[in-house]
């Protein structure tokens, strides 16, 4: 039998899934789409337009969802974008994005 994550979720499957319609697991207030094809889970926030992250165990899949959410909020929070409600006093668990800064040269 596979190990399972702290979602309950196999961390690898030794045969594909038959059944390739999309879950839904909610943890958090959050809504996460988990979707399993060519050995492959994917997993996207739908609150969170655009948000998604692919990998070959549940594990890896969640820990990129993890990053990719906290490097929206950071964009969103920065550029005063709209953020759904959930998400307003979310702490950002990953390391801070590196910003990249243009020097102002003379002509």
């Amino acid at each position: 039998m596979a190990a399972k994550t702290g979602m309950g979720l196999p961390k690898k499957m030794s045969k594909p899934i038959k059944d390739k319609r999309p879950f839904h697991i909610i943890r958090n207030g959050v809504l996460y789409e988990v979707i399993w094809d060519t050995n492959m889970y994917s997993i996207n926030v739908p609150s969170l337009q655009g948000c998604m992250s692919v990998g070959e165990t549940i594990d890896q899949a969640l820990n990129m969802i993890t990053e990719a959410m906290d490097l929206y909020i950071e964009v969103a929070r920065e550029k005063d974008m709209y953020l759904p409600e959930q998400f307003m006093d979310r702490e950002i668990t990953s390391p801070p994005s590196t910003k990249v800064t243009r020097k102002a040269t003379k002509r």
